[in-house]
């Protein structure tokens, strides 16, 4: 077998474990912890596979046109190889990986936070209270904790949260409600 048919064949199967890799990774990291490294890392499967790709392919090719000898070839594919899988790793695959970060909030992340009513809460009923964080503004449930009527745009803040998911707030006393 000479070195040609060996590149063809590692592009080959480099290339469709690559391809199983992208679209059942997340199935493989769960079952067996394949691929279970840190996502930016260099030791990420997608980077690895697509290395051996890339440098099969670029040997596949260099050893085609049959001027260099297989050393000079291997060389030159290894650092077409590197390059391209670094700047796929670098601007790719770290920024998707940093873009990944979970934005989603406990309900009892809510607790102290500081809000306003945008929909009046009755005495003894329910109402809606707007809730600024950094993640953005969400629309929240809430009742009042002495059972009195918080009028729309009144600045609240969150005291504990009940069974039910229910916001339990107190209006803010600025001074000169005092």
């Amino acid at each position: 077998m000479d070195i040609q048919t060996i590149y063809l064949y590692g592009l080959i199967i480099g290339g469709i474990i690559t391809l199983l890799y992208m679209l059942f990774g997340d199935v493989f990291e769960v079952i067996g912890g394949i691929g279970d490294v840190a996502p930016g890392s260099l030791l990420n499967p997608t980077v690895i596979l697509s290395f051996i790709s890339v440098l099969s392919g670029a040997g596949y090719i260099l050893e085609l046109r049959g001027t260099l000898n297989s050393l000079t070839v291997f060389l030159l594919a290894t650092l077409i190889a590197l390059v391209i899988v670094g700047i796929i790793h670098f601007f790719i695959l770290v920024p998707l990986a940093r873009s990944e970060q979970n934005t989603a909030r406990s309900i009892t992340d809510y607790i102290g936070q500081e809000g306003e009513v945008i929909t009046t809460i009755p005495a003894h009923g329910i109402g809606e209270v707007l809730i600024k964080s950094a993640l953005g503004s969400t629309g929240n449930i809430a009742k009042c904790a002495s059972n009195a009527e918080i009028t729309q745009g009144t600045f609240i803040s969150v005291i504990e949260i009940d069974q039910d998911g229910i916001l339990i707030v107190e209006p803010i006393l600025k001074k000169a409600d005092i």
